[in-house]
């Protein structure tokens, strides 16, 4: 029968067609393993731990349409927000849980490595955070103990 080929080559032609994702800003889209590598990667390029305090959302919004433009899809920036933390979270757990135990081999993959990778770039900058606040602290506390010698000095003149 010529007119059922016909009539599965026109369906299977339009299924080819047919896009993984329709983008609708509506609706929300799913994480796949592609998109996170993606996600992880932008928000390491990013540095959005640099970001000042009350800049977030911003930051945050500028990597959802950077991730939408790259992978097609329709994440909002709370949905980037949560899933690089909920990775964070997880990487964590999953590299005290390689830790715990012993003669096990760790299991690297692409997006694990991106994710240690984002860790460590963070982890440099908190401890130059850090660094900074206790050299303002010691200053601060060098010249209080200066101010005081001199107010002493001072009354018993």
């Amino acid at each position: 029968m010529p007119g059922i080929e016909a009539l599965v080559e026109l369906v299977r032609v339009q299924l080819d067609d047919a896009q993984f994702r329709v983008v609708d800003p509506n609706k929300r889209s799913r994480f796949c393993e592609r998109d996170l590598i993606k996600l992880v990667q932008i928000v390491t390029r990013r540095k959005t731990y640099k970001t000042p305090h009350g800049k977030g959302e911003e930051e945050w919004q500028a990597v959802a349409d950077k991730l939408n433009e790259a992978v097609k899809a329709s994440f909002s920036p709370r949905a980037c927000r949560d899933k690089v933390s909920a990775l964070l979270r997880e990487h964590k757990r999953a590299t005290a849980a390689s830790c715990r135990a012993s003669g096990v081999v760790e299991q690297h993959t692409g997006l694990s490595d991106l994710i240690e990778g984002y860790l460590q770039l963070k982890t440099r900058f908190d401890e130059a955070q850090q660094a900074e606040k206790d050299k303002k602290k010691r200053k601060l506390k060098r010249l209080s103990a200066a101010g005081n010698k001199a107010m002493r000095n001072g009354a018993q003149r």
